[in-house]
């Protein structure tokens, strides 16, 4: 017999639930998806608590986001005390130590999820160019230090899935939270990072 869940993993489920589907129905107006589910146990690969399911690989032929439940209030705990907001558009931020850099914020958190895997529904449904660790010519002093950032995270730590659309998808993960730390609270820009070609103007791209 499965256990049920407890309140703290359904209270961190429905919390990324929201954020997902908060910002889902703003990158897609028209067609919001209709199911985020909640599954009993803990994911194949620990670091992979939240994923979007297209509906090729559904039963209803609809996109899903699935939330594993099992251990996800822990995992949120662990994410918060490891993970550290990266200022990649300050000059120098890449010499400031790890332990100096402010730690992230439940909701900054929640912005990321809900970034990557919408991101991850805009790669299914639009025809946009990829940020890649090999596309050249960009001209953005900043996305320049993200993809040398993330070109550096990935070779550390191997992504779990496809490399080009998780690298893709961590790209606007870090874009949108870091955006989202420094006060920004124009929703139609984060909507905008989340859609946007790699060659696209970044709204946040001041340097």
């Amino acid at each position: 017999m499965k256990r049920k869940f407890t309140k703290a993993e359904e209270k961190t489920a429905q919390k990324i639930a929201d954020a997902i589907g908060w910002l889902d129905k703003l990158v897609f107006p028209g067609n919001p998806v209709k199911k985020i589910t909640l599954i009993q146990g803990r994911p194949k690969n620990r670091r992979v608590y939240v994923s979007y399911i297209p509906s090729e690989n559904t039963e209803d032929g609809v996109d899903h986001y699935q939330i594993c439940g099992y251990g996800l209030d822990e995992f949120m705990k662990k994410e918060m005390e490891a993970i550290r907001v990266i200022l990649i558009y300050d000059d120098g931020a890449e010499r400031i130590s790890w332990e100096n850099l402010p730690k992230i914020s439940e909701h900054e958190l929640l912005i990321g999820y809900a970034a990557h895997e919408v991101r991850h529904r805009v790669q299914e449904h639009f025809k946009i160019e990829l940020f890649s660790p090999s596309l050249k010519d960009i001209d953005s002093r900043y996305m320049r230090r993200v993809k040398k950032f993330l070109k550096r995270l990935f070779e550390e730590t191997t992504p779990v899935g496809d490399y080009k659309f998780e690298f893709d998808a961590k790209t606007i993960e870090y874009i949108a939270r870091e955006m989202w730390h420094r006060g920004e609270r124009d929703i139609s820009k984060i909507v905008s990072i989340v859609k946007a070609g790699a060659r696209d103007n970044i709204p946040f791209d001041k340097v």
